[in-house]
């Protein structure tokens, strides 16, 4: 009865998961008119400008004060205290690659979307995006 309950006030897990990424989906619709105006080309060098931007973010972080790979190859010598260090430095840069990952998808999903509707004559339903 309890869980019964909670289920109504916060909704199933389901129902949490479709609301956390109906944002995405609403990002991704709010690009479609800017796509639309993009010749092929532009929409073929978003990939490239896709890249870029990863790239340049990662190296950002990564050269950042106690992130550079001098730094980590240092810790290959490994004691226990500098294991649990690398790890840390490890475990921030993934969360950082995640971050610009999040960045990039609702306009990288746009971009498929595009294609998609140009080359297949076909549209993505944004529950296909979700």
């Amino acid at each position: 009865m309890i869980q019964t309950l909670l289920t109504k006030v916060i909704g199933s897990k389901n129902e949490r998961e479709i609301k956390r990424l109906r944002v995405y989906v609403d990002k991704i619709n709010a690009l479609e008119p800017e796509m639309e105006k993009l010749s092929d080309e532009a929409l073929r060098s978003k990939t490239d400008q896709f890249r870029e931007y990863y790239q340049k973010h990662m190296n950002i972080f990564k050269t950042g004060e106690g992130f550079n790979d001098e730094y980590i190859k240092s810790l290959n010598k490994l004691d226990l205290d500098e294991k649990i260090e690398l790890e840390k430095i490890e475990e921030q840069i993934l969360k950082e690659e995640k971050a610009i990952l999040d960045d990039l998808l609702p306009e990288a999903f746009a971009v498929v979307r595009e294609a998609a509707k140009r080359t297949l004559k076909m549209r993505h339903f944004d529950v296909q995006l979700m």
